[in-house]
């Protein structure tokens, strides 16, 4: 739907219309190829799961053949062969201990299953970060535009002042060649802030795998409320939602089937086998020959080479054990950098504010210090550059708070719980 909407604006020219962060995450989710890409492994694992589980079932086979032959004397006087000869088989197979239960089987499959699943739900969770991060970086770069229009605006009219100043004798040329290079420099500044904002733009389209021609991006307020959590609650949020855990602890499960499935290679091997056929030149059913076997198969010697893979398979589900202890020591580090990263995004945001009150404050007083000719120029341009650099922390500042909560959020594999959900 809102890929049709973007279509539409684009084609009629209309006003842009507002996209927001949700929308764009169902942008993406419709149209980012990595996401498609697990997607499709889900399916093809899903149909390989199906193949699997048909191996318990009997197998059932029909085999015909109809033969067309001249006539030829017989060996018996008086008799001659037929000309046609018709044959119909039925066979059906079924094993019954491959080695191990027929249950085991599918199960292989089954936990490739869970994993391909799992690995389709942490690339949601990563796409969602992805889309939270380019789509803030695009506002911010947006909002460093804007911000340097304005200061060359205030500039411009800072440098028609001292020119007045100078035409009137109050002062220097050289203020009027500061104020000049005042505005040449945040020309410049601007034209590095629109590129950077191009390249912010691209890399959110990249992102979501859609143009946003015709689409306003919506920049979220200041947050009222701040979001709180300690480290040994995201942890646990993490242990219990992070889809690796669940993936390394899957792969563990696999890794003990596959060491019992290398064991069933030295066990024996039982299969049931049924056929009912008819063979002539007319069709008699009373005449039809049947059989049924009930085979069995004991390895008996194979130089080792089921022991070493059963020696393989054990090594492998050691490993597995390994990995997963490594990644929960990762995630624990992940988690507590992501904790210590949104404590300090939370505490640049009230002195980003206050910085920007001070600096307009000081720009007003030296702005009037100059108009009454008590101060110099060099103080407005100071008090300028300062407003301006805390105009941009602030804007970085809110913008870090909320990417640090996205960060915390996939690093816990969750949400943000209740009380905090209300700062975002």
């Amino acid at each position: 739907m809102i890929t049709v909407l973007i279509l539409g604006l684009t084609a009629l020219g209309t006003i842009a219309a507002p996209l927001t962060l949700e929308e764009a995450h169902s942008l993406a989710l419709e149209h980012n190829l990595t996401y498609k890409l697990a997607q499709g492994k889900v399916r093809s694992v899903e149909a390989k799961y199906q193949g699997a589980k048909a191996g318990l079932y009997p197998q059932i086979g029909a085999t015909s053949s109809y033969t067309k032959m001249n006539q030829q004397p017989s060996m018996i006087p008086g008799m001659s062969t037929p000309s046609e000869n018709v044959a119909v088989q039925l066979s059906l197979q079924q094993p019954l201990y491959p080695g191990v239960s027929l249950s085991k089987l599918p199960q292989v499959a089954e936990t490739q299953l869970e994993v391909a699943r799992l690995e389709e739900l942490r690339a949601r969770q990563e796409l969602k970060s992805q889309v939270a991060s380019a789509y803030y970086n695009a506002l911010s770069a947006r909002e460093m535009v804007t911000i340097t229009q304005e200061a060359i605006e205030v500039a411009r009219g800072q440098l028609a002042k001292a020119q007045a100043f100078f035409e009137n004798g109050v002062v220097l040329r050289t203020d009027v060649l500061r104020a000049e290079l005042a505005v040449g420099s945040l020309r410049q500044n601007l034209l590095a802030t629109e590129n950077g904002a191009a390249l912010a733009l691209a890399s959110l389209e990249a992102t979501l795998g859609v143009s946003l021609a015709g689409f306003e991006l919506v920049p979220p307020s200041f947050p009222q409320t701040l979001a709180t959590i300690d480290f040994q609650r995201a942890l646990a949020l993490a242990q219990k939602c992070r889809p690796e855990l669940a993936i390394a602890q899957a792969s563990a499960k696999q890794t003990e089937l596959a060491v019992e499935l290398a064991r069933g290679g030295k066990r024996p091997q039982v299969a049931l086998v049924g056929n009912y056929g008819w063979q002539g030149s007319e069709l008699k059913l009373d005449d039809a020959n049947w059989s049924v076997t009930l085979s069995a198969r004991l390895p008996l010697f194979d130089g080792g080479a089921q022991d070493a893979k059963i020696r393989e398979a054990q090594a492998g589900a050691e490993t597995t054990k390994l990995v997963l202890l490594q990644l929960e020591q990762g995630i624990a580090l992940e988690i507590q950098a992501a904790v210590g990263g949104l404590l300090e995004a939370k505490g640049r945001l009230p002195l980003a504010l206050g910085a920007v009150e001070q600096a307009q404050e000081a720009l007003r007083i030296s702005q009037a210090r100059y108009s009454e000719g008590l101060g110099m120029l060099t103080e407005v341009l100071e008090a300028q550059s300062a407003l301006n650099k805390a105009q941009a922390d602030r804007v970085g500042a809110i913008y870090n708070y909320y990417l640090a909560v996205e960060k915390l959020e996939l690093s816990m594999g969750s949400e943000i719980p209740e009380a905090m959900e209300a700062a975002r």
